[in-house]
């Protein structure tokens, strides 16, 4: 099944995607999201976890915070081409202290890398939001079903503020780390892509010995650069 969404938070469902047969002539019927939970949404990325949990990163004014909010809704079990209203959940503004500031993208892994602060019960869903400002800020929820609890927040941002951002436009991570062939290694990375789209000519980075650097992907474990 594949899944999109429009800014203004309308999606589609294609079944049968990964056939890839007639796929140039499928029309498509677009539905707003059913209780979502704040108006005027400005969706700026999408991601799936496993279990069929949509995240989606939302960088309307009208959120909690006035800061861009993350939803999540869930696949429905009864009609897999139908994304619940059932247990809609929200993260919204300047959680604990870590700002959420106009989102742009957004990725998910589950894994069952457990932390004391953070999972304590394996799997979890750590998620990545990418913020407009030079940011990504990590959150971690465990996966019941259904959807319960809260998200704890790794503001593990703050070292990748220099040579690995330069004007940050997209973000992307493997899904399921707890699937195979994930499950066989010690699941360090890389794991979650930055994709920067300009460049700086601030000074040598990472070993570069011209004065420009960025136009290029930065890959990260899922627990740390």
């Amino acid at each position: 099944m594949l899944f999109g969404v429009t800014s203004s938070g309308s999606y589609f469902a294609i079944s049968g995607a990964n056939a890839l047969t007639g796929f140039s002539s499928f029309t498509t019927q677009l539905t707003t999201l059913p209780n979502y939970p704040v108006s005027g949404p400005i969706i700026k990325g999408m991601a799936i976890d496993p279990n069929g949990l949509v995240f989606f990163a939302d960088a309307s004014t009208n959120t909690a915070n006035n800061g861009g909010q993350i939803t999540i809704y869930h696949v429905s079990s009864s009609n897999p081409n139908t994304l619940s209203p059932n247990n809609v959940q929200s993260y919204s503004g300047n959680n604990n202290g870590v700002a959420m500031s106009d989102p742009i993208g957004i990725a998910v892994s589950e894994t069952t890398i457990t932390n004391s602060n953070y999972c304590s019960t394996a799997p979890c869903d750590y998620i990545y939001l990418l913020n407009i400002g030079n940011s990504i800020q990590q959150y971690v929820m465990p996966v019941p079903t259904p959807i319960n609890g809260g998200v704890s927040i790794n503001p593990f941002n703050l070292p990748y503020t220099g040579c690995e951002m330069t004007d940050p436009v997209a973000l992307t991570s493997f899904p399921a780390l707890n699937q195979s062939p994930f499950s066989t290694q010690s699941q360090t990375g890389p794991f979650v892509f930055l994709g920067n789209k300009s460049l700086s000519s601030l000074g040598p980075c990472s070993g570069a010995t011209n004065s420009n650097y960025g136009n290029n992907v930065v890959s990260y474990g899922i627990t740390g650069q």
